[in-house]
């Protein structure tokens, strides 16, 4: 029986080497992992997620906004509405957007304190 789930578990500075990750994948998944890319490396880890990507394949996963209140702790982490539409058409052919969701609301974080929470919510397959 073929493996149906491929779980990798890297630094996102090992990611952004290059090299590490598999090719010819159907889905990434990365759920709430995105915003907590160091910037330095951003650009990188999200071409070699797509270069993961089979042609058809698709992209799961969170981007936070900048109104999110953990903006201010790393701004470099957090985007508008039209950076992130704009950061889905930037490698490659692009992705189609299947679904975006953009939530902002009040409510806690990990830890029970009080958090306002500005993410984009994303599904998108790679053309």
């Amino acid at each position: 029986m073929h493996e149906q789930v491929h779980a990798v578990q890297l630094s996102f500075e090992r990611v952004a080497a290059g090299g590490v990750l598999p090719t010819g994948v159907e889905v990434v998944n990365a759920s709430f992992a995105l915003p907590f890319c160091p910037p330095s490396c951003f650009n990188a880890v999200w071409n070699e997620l797509y270069g993961a990507l089979a042609c058809g394949g698709w992209f799961a996963g969170q981007l936070f906004g900048e109104r999110d209140d953990w903006a201010v702790v790393r701004p470099q982490s957090h985007y508008s509405r039209a950076e992130t539409l704009a950061l889905l058409q930037s490698v490659g052919a692009g992705y189609e957007v299947i679904s975006f969701e953009e939530v902002e609301k009040d409510g806690s974080d990990g830890m029970g304190g009080s958090k306002h929470h500005h993410v984009f919510h994303v599904v998108a397959r790679k053309r």
